[in-house]
């Protein structure tokens, strides 16, 4: 996902966004009546990726180490021609270890790869060299992430970045089983909560699918079980699945690092919004020099419905409204930095 920052126009409040426009026809109405909100946020091109890989370690593992190391460079080469500011660090999916919980494998002292990083990718091989097969506990990737936080922040210069979108990669032929704390849901809160609106978290995954998958084990043909909860957090974070079964990992690594700094931009809405209301449009350019450019949004809902036909030509785009993160998503089209987009939808009125 190529990341932006948003930031919002005129002089709105602490929240980073405008004042709402109130359309002075619908001004004066009783209560329950519709509002009309204009968010504008101005974009700009963030430079900060985090990037967390979580790899399990139990005997299930083992056969798909030697395919994660033989093809990792499929995903690190989209990190290097990106121009981001990014960081890569790995560790094990087992919270039930004293030894490895949340702990950043290391690889002679060095606990993140990053652009300057001598012979980087040789680096994050010798790095998942150390995963190993043989731990006990199986994943437990919200604990593990947990303390791997609770440890970073205690150190002077902590994997984590304030500034920095984040990326999760969890490689795990089990479904998460930190038990009922903490739940799936306060997970996810507790996640999306590490950063400021303008900062993406997303949450991937190459996990057994929904309706389960069998591959060749270390001894013998292994039936796993979907991996609800991971698939759960790549739902609501945007992220990215692909199927641990499959013999071939290079359509989803090759998926993952396009998407990671690729197409993808999410803006927040100031206030929860009508959804068939929505009109979101990007303005950008000069009127001065090369002229100033309209592009409108089409619901996607409504391309998928067949009320509209599908963008097929420029200066239109479709979008996706994420009522779980109340947000508007552009789904194929990334506005230059520099670029105005405008949000405008009807609220119901307070009582």
């Amino acid at each position: 996902m190529r990341w932006l920052w948003l930031i919002a126009l005129g002089c709105g409040d602490e929240s980073g966004f405008e004042e709402p426009v109130v359309d002075e026809q619908l001004a004066g109405l009783p209560d329950g009546w519709a509002e009309e909100v204009h968010d504008r946020v101005m974009l700009q091109q963030a430079e900060k990726l985090d990037v967390l890989w979580v790899v399990d370690d139990t005997r299930n593992m083992a056969p798909k180490l030697d395919v994660v190391n033989a093809n990792i460079d499929v995903y690190q080469r989209y990190l290097e021609t990106s121009g981001l500011d990014w960081r890569m660090a790995l560790m094990r999916a087992d919270a039930a270890d004293a030894v490895s919980r949340g702990r950043l494998i290391e690889d002679d002292d060095v606990r993140w790869v990053e652009p300057t990083t001598p012979m980087g990718r040789n680096v994050f091989r010798r790095m998942l060299n150390q995963v190993g097969a043989l731990g006990l506990y199986g994943d437990e990737s919200f604990r593990a992430f947990e303390r791997m936080v609770e440890r970073e922040e205690d150190r002077a210069e902590g994997f984590l970045r304030d500034d920095a979108s984040l990326q999760v990669v969890v490689v795990s032929p089990l479904d998460e089983r930190s038990g009922q704390e903490p739940s799936t849901e306060s997970f996810l809160r507790d996640l999306l909560a590490l950063k400021e609106p303008g900062l993406t978290v997303n949450w991937s995954g190459v996990v057994p699918p929904a309706e389960g998958c069998s591959f060749r084990g270390p001894d013998g043909d292994v039936h796993l079980f979907g991996a609800q909860r991971h698939l759960f957090m790549a739902e609501n974070t945007e992220g990215v699945t692909g199927s641990f079964c499959e013999d071939d990992w290079v359509p989803i690594l090759d998926e993952l690092g396009a998407r990671t700094v690729g197409y993808r931009v999410e803006l927040y809405l100031s206030a929860v919004p009508e959804p068939d209301t929505l009109e979101v449009w990007a303005e950008f350019g000069s009127e001065e020099e090369e002229g100033r450019f309209v592009y409108e949004g089409q619901d996607v809902r409504h391309v998928d419905d067949g009320r509209f036909d599908r963008c097929d030509e420029g200066h239109c785009f479709t979008f996706a409204y994420l009522s779980q993160r109340n947000s508007i998503q552009l789904l194929d089209y990334t506005p230059p930095p520099g670029a105005e987009v405008h949000m405008k939808y009807s609220v119901r009125a307070e009582k």
